[in-house]
């Protein structure tokens, strides 16, 4: 199917609460969608693809086996993988959707006991999902006419979902709080579409398996406010903007789950310490 003929069927599925029509196959449907999942018209991509595969992953209508090749497409140098290091091109849409996709699929696994994915297939998934993140470049939200890009914001999602998984130890549990670290206090742009109630999330899902101490935790805290800074004004602004509506973030989240005092002390006072033009 062309994009147009892709559109009209789901149209036709979603107004009928994505039912399929006759004749049609789940699994055949799903790897048609994900010829187009990096679509620029938002409509098809946002709101009828993502939709879709969403609910028909959620169905339990694909096998683990199906499932299980799904991931190992979304995974692949054609989705999330694609064109990555270009900045500002298309590709984004491809690699920023397919890391959606891939949410689906984890959450299916939490959700159903842990019996998809075995424990090196979760660390697979994890150890990509680093690789993807780390390299990156298009840090774009909203892109005029093409709609969203956000893939900061959609890996974040993901993320918050896969540290749930009992197979992200101890370790990788670290690499996770330095990695958000990183993406937290990212000079090139200062986020401004939630990233860091997302951030959040993923620590939040951290804390609340009992697995780190909170002595450790207050270190990576306070490490938040001993960072070398740059000398660049706009550099460190963004920086300096990211970084306090993350701290907020955890802040409130923290004071609101009634989570460790010591951890919420350390966070005011970090919070009230940071200013625009120096830190």
């Amino acid at each position: 199917m062309n994009e147009k003929q892709l559109k009209e069927k789901l149209q036709q599925m979603k107004e009928n609460e994505w039912a399929l029509l006759s004749g049609d196959d789940p699994y055949e449907l799903t790897i048609e969608m994900m010829l187009h999942i990096g679509s620029t018209d938002p409509e098809l991509r946002d709101h009828l693809i993502l939709e879709c595969l969403w609910t028909i992953i959620d169905s339990g209508d694909l096998s683990h086996l199906q499932l299980k090749e799904l991931l190992n497409l979304c995974l692949s140098e054609k989705h999330l993988f694609y064109d990555l290091g270009n900045a500002e091109g298309d590709g984004v849409f491809n690699r920023a959707f397919t890391v959606l996709i891939i949410a689906g699929i984890i959450e299916f696994h939490n959700e159903n006991d842990e019996k998809l994915l075995s424990e090196p297939q979760v660390k697979e998934v994890f150890k990509q999902l680093v690789k993807y993140v780390e390299n990156e470049k298009d840090k774009r939200e909203y892109v005029e006419v093409k709609g969203w890009a956000d893939a900061i914001g959609h890996w974040a999602l993901t993320f918050a979902e896969l540290v749930e998984c009992s197979a992200v130890n101890v370790e990788m549990q670290r690499q996770t709080l330095s990695l958000v670290q990183n993406l937290v206090c990212n000079n090139d742009i200062a986020y401004c579409q939630d990233e860091d109630e997302r951030f959040t999330t993923i620590v939040m899902n951290i804390i609340n398996r009992n697995t780190i101490e909170e002595n450790e935790l207050q270190d990576w805290i306070n490490s938040f406010e001993t960072m070398k800074l740059p000398e660049n004004f706009l550099e460190r602004y963004n920086i300096r903007t990211n970084r306090k509506n993350f701290l907020r973030s955890l802040y409130f989240r923290l004071v609101y789950a009634k989570e460790s005092e010591v951890l919420i002390k350390r966070l005011e006072e970090i919070i009230l310490t940071i200013n625009p033009y120096n830190r």
